[in-house]
């Protein structure tokens, strides 16, 4: 059964208690093995020290397949922030698809999750549960990336048309609206489809449409840019990242985090003491599909 994201605070500063990931224990992510690499983006772990306060994961345009260290999970894309539902000292895993790539894996519409966390179970049925029990002995977030590559490789995606074309157009789509300045109508004449084709595509592939993708991209180049040591006044960044101006950086920041552009750029300031490097897979756990 899906369940809806939890609600955040309507007004800045009432959720002075919520805690981006990054910055909620000690953060890893490295690249997924190599066969991976065309579906999945990162995988990742997160070993939990909220001393009181609230995970709140905010919208990136993916899909995730997330071990909460009681449960195997999808998280499906966002367009809000969402507070999790987790214990203070859990250690998490998972597996971030690239924007618009699960299809083929979870062969669900990115629309019909959209704000969602529901059992990889509903999906997988079995075999989401025997992962489960495996990842109930390990007990580093290294081990439990390492599983769920494994039995992510084990499975076959869905590589038939339509979902073969979708790896040129996802591509194409993202490409284009990360740039902040491509418009549905040159994105479908490159690509010789109609826009309204675009649009369809998008909804189903990303779970919103281009509009909606395009807004989360420009915020996620706003989480990037204040991660950088040197990086400029929020007034130079709202400029710098396609917003019209700070209220508007401001008025979205909030809407797609709980938190003021202050907050976000003041916690993320601290990556760096809550994030360890992650070694890259070695060649046996790139070869092994068991």
């Amino acid at each position: 059964m899906l369940s809806k994201g939890n609600s955040v605070g309507s007004s800045p500063g009432e959720n002075g208690s919520l805690c981006l990931p990054n910055v909620a224990g000690v953060y890893c992510e490295r690249r997924p093995i190599e066969p991976l690499r065309p579906w999945v983006r990162r995988a990742w772990g997160n070993t939990l020290h909220l001393s009181g306060k609230k995970l709140v994961v905010v919208p990136g345009g993916c899909i995730d397949i997330v071990w909460t260290g009681k449960a195997l999970i999808v998280a499906g894309p966002d367009t809000q922030p969402h507070v999790e539902s987790v214990w203070e000292n859990a250690i998490l895993a998972g597996l971030r698809f690239h924007p618009g790539a699960a299809l083929p894996w979870l062969k669900v519409s990115s629309a019909e999750i959209v704000n969602s966390r529901f059992p990889l179970a509903d999906l997988w049925g079995d075999h989401a549960r025997q992962i489960a029990e495996r990842l109930f002995e390990s007990t580093s977030s290294d081990q439990l990336d390492i599983i769920l590559e494994q039995q992510l490789l084990s499975r076959t995606p869905d590589e038939r048309r339509p979902y073969r074309s979708d790896h040129n157009l996802r591509r194409a789509l993202e490409e284009g609206l990360h740039s902040g300045e491509t418009l549905v109508r040159d994105l479908a004449i490159e690509l010789g489809i109609a826009e309204r084709t675009v649009r369809r595509r998008s909804i189903e592939l990303f779970g919103y449409g281009p509009k909606i993708f395009a807004r989360i991209l420009r915020f996620q180049r706003f989480i990037a840019a204040v991660q950088r040591v040197d990086h400029p006044p929020i007034s130079v960044l709202a400029s710098l990242c396609g917003y019209a101006d700070q209220a508007h950086l401001s008025r979205e920041v909030h809407r797609l985090s709980g938190l003021t552009p202050a907050e976000v750029a003041g916690q993320l300031a601290t990556c760096s003491e809550h994030t360890v490097a992650c070694d890259e897979p070695c060649v046996e756990d790139k070869n092994s599909h068991t």
